[in-house]
């Protein structure tokens, strides 16, 4: 019945017996709620029983229309995370390659650190899995067969062993070559210049000063030096 009337409600129908028309009704039928509201009338005046529609759009809305759409969204969320679940099993292969210099060599230890955190990507739940892929870099790299060349990285450090730094160190010299420093004394020099400045309010004084370190050091031959002095000139 609905509220307080004798009449029986579609509406009422629908809220008691969502779970038997979620199971029965054709989805792909866009009548099938005026099919069930004509079932429902057809059968109520065979018994002889005054019914009413109430807000039966309203009932079918929550309770048909919804569930269906969980029902979807479930599926496909599943269906998503048997994909992702998919290509992370595809990737546990060891490496083809070797991951070493010199007598260094991490290929093992790596490709333990990936199946391990390829696990760890199978097994978390959406959620988890969310957080991980967008801040445990390291791990999504080694998934992808790629090493963060970070020495600071404590977890790579402990996964990988006290060779690590080592590693690293080597990789970015063959990488990238000798780390290029600014000079001890230039660094210095320009601070007593720029100091001498403060104090004395001389621009004209400084830039000379500048212009002679400009000078010095690039006859030097000391990139790092030169460039910088350069930075400093045209600023």
């Amino acid at each position: 019945k609905h509220k307080d009337s004798d009449n029986i409600t579609f509406e009422l129908f629908i809220v008691e017996n969502h779970t038997y028309i979620c199971s029965h009704y054709n989805q792909q039928n866009e009548d099938e709620f005026r099919n069930w509201l004509s079932y429902f009338k057809k059968y109520a005046k065979e018994d002889e029983i005054e019914v009413s529609k109430g807000d039966a759009h309203e009932a079918w809305k929550t309770y048909v229309c919804t569930k269906e759409k969980k029902e979807k969204t479930t599926s496909k969320r599943k269906y998503s995370k048997a994909c992702v679940s998919e290509y992370f099993e595809s990737l546990k292969g060891n490496l083809t390659g070797e991951l070493k210099f010199g007598d260094i060599d991490l290929t093992a230890k790596f490709n333990d650190y990936r199946k391990n955190a390829i696990e760890q990507f199978i097994s978390h739940d959406e959620s988890a899995k969310a957080h991980d892929l967008c801040n445990d870099l390291n791990k999504l790299l080694a998934v992808q067969r790629i090493v963060l060349l970070d020495q600071t990285n404590h977890e790579l450090k402990e996964a990988l062993g006290q060779q690590f730094k080592e590693f690293v160190q080597k990789a970015r010299l063959e990488q990238y070559g000798a780390p290029s420093r600014i000079p001890a004394a230039l660094k210095q020099e320009i601070e007593d210049a720029f100091e001498d400045c403060r104090f004395d309010n001389d621009y004209d004084a400084l830039e000379d000063k500048l212009h002679c370190l400009k000078k010095n050091f690039g006859s030097k031959k000391d990139k790092p030096g030169a460039n910088l002095m350069r930075s400093l000139m045209l600023m």
